[in-house]
């Protein structure tokens, strides 16, 4: 596999646990206004 090939890989990798990350914040933030909202 060339170095190109990894780069891209990496880059797939990182942009998807970034867009992972960026779904459990959003997921944790509902849950956390609608546990402030619920007391």
């Amino acid at each position: 596999m060339s170095f190109k090939g990894y780069a891209g890989l990496a880059v797939m990798l990182c942009e998807k646990s970034a867009l992972n990350s960026v779904l459990e914040l959003r997921r944790s933030e509902g849950a956390w206004s609608k546990f402030i909202k619920g007391k």
